[in-house]
């Protein structure tokens, strides 16, 4: 037994009531450390053998180095600038290199990600060049002196505005010969007249530049330059250029690190793309009209993300299985709108609250004015709906007011009899027309004086009704995949009403097909040209479709884990947690 009394003059050495409450507290927990160690020492209690005392004092450093990093501010300031690498050093800092720190970040737009922009073949131009003579010969010491080759200029022009093909990187060489030197890069001559700024070049390869005069010209992507510069292939880049703009800002006041290129089915590995964007209606003819297209698409979604921006019409979708975007799982709604298409809403989804964030994170100025292009539902929750307006979905409820009455012994097996023995009906039927089927009804008198009828709907067509199906006043009850909610009309027949969902999608969006696992899918309308408002919504559907887990440091098994949570607040909240693993 542990002797008290000893406890008992360290109670008379405490304050008494009346003292500073902070000086309490320090001697509370000096009386609560000085009570262990005895309870220890004369209780012999002695601490377990096994007990890691190592493992447990770098559990509690890597705890209070998280909550140190995150109280000071010092996660977030990382975060919002996308240094990840610099949390290690931040860490060791503070736990005096006594631990190294690697893990991921999740729910913030940072990290490296590369998009594509399909083009289709008549975006795709091939231009012939020349050695450059008459006109700017001799005068191109800006480019000469980057080169030892002969300087090639295209022999069209845009908008009189010609293209100079230049050696401009020697280290860049030939693919088949490495002794031979090979054109790399571009000039423009911008109504400049053989005068070169810096903005004229040179570009590289990927690089987007733009080839016209003033306001009157073309964004090309530099797809390919021949050894010999004497031709070259140009990708029409204009609205890639514009996403690029807009999205290459940063989301909440965090620095975002979005590459943005351009790439045709020529390209031959789509894989060092994070999302592909496939625009147009002849892209979507393209893939559904070759196998091998659509295969390389559904490949590329199983580890990567796909925007199109498309408008759709119900012939896109026909039987169920028959296209790509019936195989995605999108479905044809044959309804009108009602009110007006206007402003952009979210749901309360996870995915719905990350597309806002990074929505509301670029401080848009107007109203999203961006069209469905195509009465489609998703099949999951709403990812952007329209602000106003919704779908009549009248005519996916069924009604029949004109049952007619049958006798006992014409009921299919499972409809409730009736116990009312007065002279009026206790039985009906009736054929109810659904949007996809027609299903007969059965209507049986429960109550007799409050004339309380259930019903019951032979969903099989087997002509047996099960328990589950006998439906009351008020009920729902799912038919064809549609929520339905009962309203009886007592002898005459019933109401179906369809009760889900009916906003309207502005862009749809599947993590996962019907028998296929994906990452992420999304379409919405296309424009040639979006308002920049739209375009930030679209941009932020970017973002999402890119986002996942953010590694740093190296790849290690720790024992020990901690994990910070938090949000970067600016125009918006954006909540993260950082998963850290440690080890000496």
């Amino acid at each position: 037994m542990v002797d008290t009394s000893l406890y008992r003059n360290l109670f008379e050495r405490f304050p008494q009531r009346g003292r500073d409450r902070k000086g309490l507290g320090y001697n509370i927990e000096a009386f609560v450390a000085v009570l262990t160690l005895f309870v220890f020492a004369l209780g012999s209690l002695q601490s377990p053998a096994d007990v890691d005392w190592t493992e447990f004092q770098t559990e509690v450093a890597a705890k209070d180095a998280g909550y140190v990093l995150k109280e000071t501010g010092t996660l977030d300031e990382l975060l919002e600038r996308g240094e990840t690498g610099s949390i290690q050093t931040a860490a060791s800092t503070i736990t005096g290199d006594q631990l190294q720190v690697s893990g991921n970040v999740r729910g913030l737009p940072i990290g490296e990600h590369r998009i594509g922009f399909h083009v289709n073949d008549d975006g795709i131009d091939d231009f012939e060049t020349e050695q450059v003579s008459g006109s700017c010969e001799g005068e191109l010491e800006e480019i000469e002196e980057t080169t030892d080759e002969d300087v090639m200029k295209t022999q069209e022009t845009e908008h009189g505005v010609h293209l100079y093909i230049a050696d401009a990187d020697p280290e860049v060489v030939g693919d088949s010969e490495p002794e031979e030197n090979r054109y790399d890069s571009v000039w423009v001559d911008n109504g400049t007249q053989c005068q070169f700024a810096a903005a004229d070049g040179p570009y590289y390869m990927d690089e987007f530049f733009w080839w016209g005069d003033g306001d009157e010209g073309t964004y090309y992507d530099i797809e390919h330059i021949s050894e010999d510069g004497d031709y070259l292939t140009l990708y029409e880049a204009d609205q890639p250029v514009r996403f690029k703009n807009t999205a290459g800002s940063s989301v909440n006041n965090i620095k975002t690190d979005v590459r943005f290129d351009t790439f045709n089915f020529s390209k031959p590995d789509l894989s060092t793309y994070d999302v592909l964007v496939f625009r147009r209606e002849e892209t979507l003819e393209l893939i559904e009209n070759n196998e091998d297209k659509e295969t390389e698409v559904l490949e590329f979604l199983e580890d990567g993300s796909v925007l199109f921006l498309v408008d759709l019409e119900e012939d896109n979708f026909g039987d169920p299985g028959d296209n790509f975007m019936s195989r995605a799982g999108l479905e044809w709604l044959d309804l009108d709108w009602e009110g007006n298409i206007e402003g952009a809403g979210f749901s309360d989804t996870r995915d719905s609250r990350d597309v806002r964030n990074l929505f509301e994170g670029q401080n848009p100025e107007e109203d999203v004015s961006l069209l469905p292009g195509g009465d489609i539902s998703s099949g999951d929750r709403e990812l952007v709906y329209a602000g106003s307006g919704f779908y009549d979905t009248t005519p996916w409820n069924a009604t029949n007011t004109s049952a007619e009455e049958i006798e006992e012994g014409d009921l299919p097996e499972g409809v409730p009899e009736s116990d009312c023995t007065d002279e009026n009906w206790n039985y009906w039927k009736a054929e109810f027309i659904f949007p996809d089927d027609e299903y007969f009804v059965y209507g049986s008198r429960l109550e007799c004086d409050d004339n309380i009828w259930s019903m019951s709907i032979d969903l099989d067509k087997n002509g047996q009704i099960e328990d589950e199906q006998v439906l009351l006043e008020g009920d729902t009850v799912d038919v064809d995949g549609r929520e339905h909610h009962v309203v009886s009309h007592l002898s005459n027949g019933a109401d179906f009403v369809y009760i889900e969902n009916q906003l309207i999608e502005l862009v749809n969006h599947r993590t996962e097909f019907p028998d296929r696992d994906i990452h992420k899918f999304a379409r919405a309308g296309y424009q040639e040209e979006y308002e920049p408002q739209d375009r930030e919504l679209l941009s932020a559907v970017i973002y999402w479709l890119a986002m996942e887990e953010k590694q740093f440091g190296p790849e290690q098994t720790a024992a020990t884990t901690t994990t910070v949570v938090g949000g970067i607040k600016n125009e918006v909240y954006m909540p993260y947690r950082v998963d850290l693993r440690w080890e000496r």
